[in-house]
């Protein structure tokens, strides 16, 4: 009997540490946010339950002026009055030929370490219409600070210039930096 109890203790106390990510369809009605929720995840982790979601705009006609695009991610996080916003990614474009571009549908979020707490980033890319050069971002946050890799890529002309690696990404537990390295070559391909 002494056994049995105790398996069940581990096993309870195991269910209860664990990160739960889902993807749902709808977000807390305080849930304030701009643009067209593409991607919702519902999250429960050490930390309380979260809603993590990325958003894309675009208004006007691409190529003619008043054209603007933008992508963002926001972090709404459970509290004793209901949810509030924890932070917000923003990028935006206001060029007529230039366009927002969410890379392979890169928006992930994981616990990277094992840590119990989730982190979250996206790949992006502003891109002119068939012109040089292409502007590449990995933005994410890791225990709520803001990391970032960008790059510009000069299609045309040979190699774009090195990818500018934030000092936060670059302190970053190794774990999760070869995490992040790993999702920035297979989608951007620029080594750093």
């Amino acid at each position: 009997m002494k056994q049995f109890l105790f398996l069940s203790f581990l096993t309870c106390s195991f269910l209860f540490s664990e990160v739960v990510i889902k993807e749902v369809n709808k977000l807390p009605k305080m849930a304030e946010y701009e643009g067209d929720p593409k991607v919702i995840y519902k999250v429960d982790d050490k930390e309380g339950i979260h809603f993590i979601f990325l958003t894309r705009t675009e208004n006007g006609s691409f190529g003619k002026q008043g054209y603007r695009s933008e992508i963002r991610v926001y972090k709404y996080s459970s509290s004793p009055k209901g949810f509030r916003k924890a932070w917000e990614i923003k990028d935006f474009n206001t060029h007529f030929l230039m366009n927002i571009e969410w890379i392979d549908n890169v928006f992930e979020v994981g616990d990277w370490d094992g840590d119990e707490i989730v982190d979250t980033l996206v790949i992006y890319k502003l891109s002119q219409d068939g012109e040089d050069p292409d502007f590449y971002k990995l933005v994410g946050y890791y225990k709520n600070k803001k990391f970032a890799i960008r790059y510009e890529m000069v299609k045309q002309e040979g190699p774009g210039k090195e990818p500018k690696v934030d000092k936060i990404t670059l302190k970053l537990p190794k774990k999760v930096q070869k995490h992040i390295k790993q999702l920035w070559m297979k989608h951007v391909g620029a080594e750093y």
